[in-house]
């Protein structure tokens, strides 16, 4: 028997962290909208269990990440320490859960040390996740119990010298999964995507987005492929090596096999970055992969040779839009550098330019460069100044897509290097670190910790409301449904916005810390709710017993 909806309510379903594999964030429900969100209530709230390793050596974020899953009445999330757990969505309570023995991973070379889950999803019949040390899990819906194992996918990357940190789960083409994992910049994992058949578990191709330890004097052999000129020597000869990994989820469009991926920074962590001359393809892009075989297809650098961690950070997201009257496929990213990239799905070019949001950019010579970035440039040129928008991003969580509208949110927050010294490569070198948030009375003015939530129109790029928040915004992915938009910031708010002209709806002061974003679906009474994981909790919102 299939583990499908009972409801034929639609939108009665959540199905991945921001809701189906093309990351749009919308449900189609409208049972909760703008005429009633402001009758929410809070039905019930689940304390998430303390995370068993606190006293390990195994460094574990705090709070939940992950925008939990809302399947045949079921609420599903896992926690930063890999735990997976079910709960009742009517009632709250606890169904299942499972453990992901995560002990054994603080020993293991390949693993960072650290334990942190961004997102999981539901595909043919199973929940997965991606757990710290790159073991894809496959559990049974109903019970918890594990269905399969891809075990140890970050083992033995070749030309790999640094460490990962898995925290987003697979995508999926048929009976492929497609998955990367964190650890470039401080930990200077090697970057690549990885397929794997879930029949067989057999792997099926690596791709690279970073050179192998040593280097590659041909690197840019692709570079026709995308936006960057060629640039013999790319990434320099010294090391260390790493970075440009795919630390997010992807989506693949179903229709052409293609598969779309983000790529992270270069700046391979604290290390100069001028002993690695060159715009360090295929980091800071979005790249198109054929599902099937792994071939590159197109990539779009959004910040060549990085030194501020200006990456395209979290989700691509996959959209029809309407553009000059027609319906056009495009994938819509944003960096972290404060810029929304709209390219044609097929061919990696740019829809219109780049939409610039937040205040003007300080201190981040290569964000948005292009071929005019300077490919010589160390941390040293920037060290002791504020650079805005901050390591962690102007632009630092999933967007959304409804309306023929993005939605998006920008933190104006800064970051500053700090110097010492280490030893590379058998001699001692400058050594940055970063303060990667600058207080607010020590920002430049127009930038004050702050965020604002922007609606882009889809066919032109201009911006048609905005709506600001007093907390910084990070992690929370946007939802929208029924004529509104769920944001949740920082401080744990969460916002209910009218999606059409920006108008607040309702907040909420939840409390903890906001990081992840709302999930909207049925119960078992076929009741539409809200489920928000804000700090150590998971709250249900839902209608009035009358509805209104």
């Amino acid at each position: 028997m299939s583990f499908s909806t009972y409801s034929p309510l639609s939108g009665a379903e959540w199905r991945s962290g921001s809701n189906d594999l093309h990351h749009t964030g919308f449900s189609p429900q409208t049972r909760i909208n703008q005429l009633n969100v402001n009758s929410l209530q809070i039905k019930w709230v689940y304390q998430v269990p303390e995370n068993p390793y606190l006293d390990a050596k195994l460094r574990s974020a705090k709070g939940v990440q992950t925008s939990p899953l809302v399947i045949g009445g079921i609420v599903f999330f896992a926690t930063n320490y890999n735990r997976m757990i079910a709960l009742d969505a009517r009632t709250g309570e606890e169904m299942w859960f499972h453990q992901v023995d995560l002990e054994a991973s603080k020993t293991k070379p390949w693993c960072s040390g650290s334990a942190r889950q961004h997102n999981i999803v539901f595909y043919r019949e199973a929940i997965y996740m991606l757990a710290s040390d790159c073991t894809i899990y496959a559990f049974d819906p109903r019970t918890g119990a594990v269905k399969s194992t891809i075990p140890e996918t970050c083992k033995d990357i070749p030309g790999n010298q640094g460490r990962y940190l898995a925290e987003a789960a697979p995508s999926f083409y048929g009976d492929i999964a497609l998955v990367g994992a964190g650890g470039g910049g401080w930990w200077n994992g090697r970057g690549y995507v990885a397929a794997y058949s879930l029949k067989s578990h057999e792997l099926l191709w690596r791709w690279f987005s970073s050179p192998p330890a040593g280097g590659d004097p041909d690197w840019d052999r692709d570079a026709h492929k995308g936006n960057i000129k060629p640039y013999s020597g790319d990434w320099g000869s010294i090391g260390p090596w790493g970075g440009g990994v795919v630390w997010a989820r992807g989506i693949v469009d179903e229709e052409t096999g293609i598969f779309y991926a983000l790529t992270s920074n270069s700046c391979v962590g604290p290390f100069d970055a001028s002993h690695r001359p060159g715009p360090h393809l295929y980091s800071g892009s979005v790249v198109a992969l054929d599902a099937r075989s792994g071939e590159m297809l197109w990539y779009y650098q959004v910040t060549p040779h990085d030194l501020n961690g200006h990456q395209p950070g979290w989700s691509p997201l996959l959209a029809t839009a309407n553009i000059s009257s027609a319906a056009r496929k495009v994938i819509i990213a944003a960096s972290k550098g404060g810029y929304i990239y709209v390219l044609d799905s097929r061919t990696g070019s740019l829809v219109y330019e780049p939409v610039k949001i937040g205040p003007p950019t300080l201190n981040a010579p290569n964000t948005n460069a292009g071929n005019e970035a300077n490919y010589l440039l160390s941390q040293k040129d920037i060290c002791g100044k504020i650079y805005c928008p901050a390591e962690q991003g102007g632009i630092a969580a999933s967007n959304a897509f409804a309306y023929n509208t993005i939605y998006t949110t920008f933190q104006r927050c800064g970051s500053r290097y700090k110097i010492g010294t280490a030893v590379e490569g058998g001699r001692e070198t400058d050594y940055y670190d970063l303060d990667f948030f600058v207080p607010t009375e020590e920002l430049p003015e127009g930038w004050d910790n702050t965020s604002t939530l922007y609606a882009i129109d889809a066919s032109n790029g201009k911006v048609k409301w905005t709506f600001n928040m007093p907390a910084r915004y990070q992690s929370a992915s946007l939802a929208v449904s029924g004529g509104v938009v769920y944001a949740v910031d920082r401080a744990g708010t969460l916002y209910a916005i009218d999606a059409h002209n920006g108008y607040p709806l309702k907040r909420i002061k939840l409390g903890g810390v906001g990081q992840a974003g709302v999930s909207i679906g049925a119960n078992s009474r076929g009741e539409m709710m809200l489920f928000v994981p804000v700090g150590n909790i998971v709250a249900a919102l839902g209608l009035p017993e009358n509805g209104r």
